[in-house]
């Protein structure tokens, strides 16, 4: 008898950040561009799972344009 067996991956890991908290001071007169602050993460997991993204929210309040 042949017994096939197919694991599959679930999403088991956190991301890991290379730092916790990220901290950033941004200068009133900086060029437009200038980059800030580089954030890092990883996760063990594989495909889809693995992948990790940003995103920038707003807290209600605290931007001025």
């Amino acid at each position: 008898v042949s017994v096939n067996i197919q694991v599959q991956d679930v999403n088991d890991n956190r991301p890991v950040f290379e730092a916790d908290p990220y901290k950033a001071f941004v200068m009133e007169n900086m060029p437009s561009g200038t980059t800030v602050i580089q954030v890092t993460a990883n996760d063990q997991d594989t495909g889809s799972d693995g992948q990790v993204t940003y995103s920038l929210e707003a807290e209600s309040g605290n931007l001025q344009g």
